[in-house]
């Protein structure tokens, strides 16, 4: 016996649900860097809320600076080069303008 597939607002649903069970922060970009989704673990982590952050940049939002505050060009960003990306190893910016260098 197969399943057959949910309609699109469930899946959606369930998915939501997904994200925001857990604990880490979570955050998905298209193929301009920009977000489509965030759950509340990754805005929290930031200092956003989600509404703010859906739709943004994320190199611009959160990785546009070195932790000593020299810019990071946006060509050797590895969120905007699709390279592997593990953010432990790199620093994200928080709203209030300082480094956070291992997001958890």
């Amino acid at each position: 016996m197969s399943a057959s597939p949910l309609p699109a607002a469930d899946a959606h649903h369930r998915l939501n649900l997904l994200l925001e069970s857990t604990g880490e922060g979570i955050f998905g970009i298209d193929l301009a860097g920009c977000c489509t989704f965030v759950n509340r673990a990754a805005a929290l982590m930031l200092g956003w809320r989600t509404e703010e952050v859906g739709g943004r940049n994320m190199h611009a939002l959160i990785h546009h600076a070195h932790p000593d505050g020299s810019h990071y060009p946006e060509s050797e960003c590895p969120i905007s080069t699709w390279s592997t990306f593990l953010c432990r190893a790199a620093p994200a910016w928080r709203t209030a303008a300082r480094p956070r260098s291992r997001l958890r």
